[in-house]
């Protein structure tokens, strides 16, 4: 099981966030290991979504800084080799920027990741995206940006997302009309 605590979690720095593993051996869960990383700082927020999938856990830290750019976002991949997990890759979407908050949601199917950013403006204020990303060894490339077919201010594409194989639905937390609506790739 995967825990994400993205506030100020025990014995961390000040909303900084963490994750925490759990494994089960019969009727009893024990903590594995606390997961952390690497650029972690106050205000990433690491841990707000968090999925897993085999040996792969993913992580949104929808505060963590980019290249001197404040809450830009990031999602942390870590991977388990027998009983030890370590930080295999921080993924970036194209096109995020100040205040994107990237990775508001987040999914895992196999060695494919998708995640939502509603705040990215792309045409429109708060227009939204998803984000695809491709595992090859221990690589990650983005492969797509998924948009809406019509995005319009505030929409907030990417609200939600899931994923399963080949198949990945988007949420839109508005759709223009207050509504939601969600699509399917």
């Amino acid at each position: 099981a995967v825990l994400g605590c993205n506030g100020s979690d025990p014995g961390g720095v000040g909303s900084q966030g963490a994750v925490y593993i759990y494994v089960r051996t019969g009727t009893v869960w024990a903590l594995q290991q606390k997961l952390t990383h690497a650029e972690g700082a106050g205000g990433d927020f690491l841990g707000g979504r968090v999925a897993i999938s085999g040996d792969t856990v993913v992580a949104t830290a929808a505060g963590d800084d980019v290249n001197n750019i404040s809450n830009v976002g990031s999602v942390y991949v870590f991977v388990r080799n027998g009983t030890t997990w370590t930080e295999q890759a921080r993924l970036n979407g194209t096109g995020v920027g100040f205040a994107s908050s990237f990775a508001t949601d987040i999914d895992i199917s196999g060695d494919t990741v998708v995640a939502g950013a509603e705040f990215i403006d792309i045409g429109s204020t708060n227009a939204g995206a998803a984000y695809v990303f491709i595992r090859t060894g221990t690589t990650w490339t983005q492969e797509a940006r998924l948009l809406s077919p019509d995005p319009t201010t505030s929409d907030f594409f990417g609200s939600g997302v899931g994923i399963s194989g080949d198949t990945i639905v988007v949420g839109e937390r508005q759709d223009g009309t207050n509504q939601g609506a969600g699509f399917v790739f």
